[in-house]
């Protein structure tokens, strides 16, 4: 009895290594491109529902401790001038929400950079 090699594998043939046929790798799709490049180049906005709520919020907050500040920095008595109340709480609240944005900003910024670098 004599063994014949086997004949050499066609073309068409699947391939023979383990996992070959396996499920591929996710590949990422438009939004998810655009969240790197925007995590790791930067000076793009973020369209991740959970980093806009959570600069939402800490805008608000800071709107909301800025007022009062405000209020208090920029009253008629202290500054010896008729200045209406309200426009202490104006510029407090927008004070504090410009401050609170860009501190929110950079806090999100280096979440983003870890997030970048778990991938």
């Amino acid at each position: 009895m004599q063994h014949e090699p086997p004949p050499p594998p066609t073309p068409a043939a699947p391939p023979t290594q383990p996992g070959a046929l396996g499920p591929k790798s996710h590949e990422p799709d438009g939004l998810d491109t655009y969240q790197h490049v925007a995590e790791t180049v930067g000076m793009l906005p973020s369209l991740r529902r959970r980093d806009n709520l959570i600069q939402a919020v800490l805008v608000v907050a800071g709107a909301v401790v800025g007022a009062p500040l405000g209020l208090w920095l920029m009253s008629g008595d202290r500054l010896g001038e008729d200045i209406p109340s309200w426009a202490g709480l104006a510029v407090g609240g927008v004070g504090g929400a410009v401050v609170a944005c860009l501190l929110s900003g950079f806090v999100l910024m280096v979440l983003g950079w870890v997030r970048a670098l778990k991938k």
